[in-house]
């Protein structure tokens, strides 16, 4: 009988340990329109035509990926966008013109940047705060003498939640 309980009391504890683990949202994997990447398993696909907040973005270039969470859907509040930029004519020619281009953009709401890579090549990543302060992360490259540029536009979210997005983005 002391027997059973032991075994009772031991499935108990690893069935309440499991519990205790937290939110394991899996990842799903975002594959159209040349880009392949992974995202948290809570976000979902925005409808790029009728998202109010990447209106401003279209005048740069392609919308590749829209997503965000289920909350932002139809709002002004896109947590990620992803696209391709036309640099032809463009005084961007690499990673630092980029950095440059934000820093005059943000003025003092840039908070800073770093060198890494992406999708296999030089990229530049940047942290800045928006008009309302929150935070905004972008990463800019150019593979195939064409540009991309991925934005993270969130309260919620930090810097951690871009990279793990970014650094499997596979464009073709």
């Amino acid at each position: 009988m002391r027997e059973i309980l032991i075994i009772i009391a031991i499935l108990g504890i690893v069935v309440f340990a499991s519990g205790c683990v937290g939110d394991t949202t899996s990842e799903k994997t975002f594959s159209e329109n040349g880009v392949t990447f992974k995202y948290p398993g809570n976000w979902v696909t925005l409808d790029n035509e009728t998202t109010a907040f990447l209106s401003e973005y279209r005048t740069l270039g392609d919308i590749l990926a829209a997503i965000g969470t289920e909350d932002q859907k139809g709002s002004d509040a896109v947590a990620f966008v992803f696209m391709s930029i036309n640099l032809e004519g463009s005084r961007v020619k690499d990673v630092n013109d980029f950095r440059d281009a934000m820093k005059d953009s943000y003025g003092s709401d840039f908070v800073s940047d770093k060198k890494t890579t992406i999708d296999g090549e030089e990229a530049i990543q940047i942290h800045a705060r928006d008009s309302n302060d929150a935070n905004t992360y972008m990463a800019f490259w150019i593979k195939n003498r064409k540009g991309y540029f991925a934005i993270l536009g969130s309260e919620k979210e930090n810097q951690d939640t871009f990279d793990s997005i970014v650094n499997t983005i596979e464009t073709s």
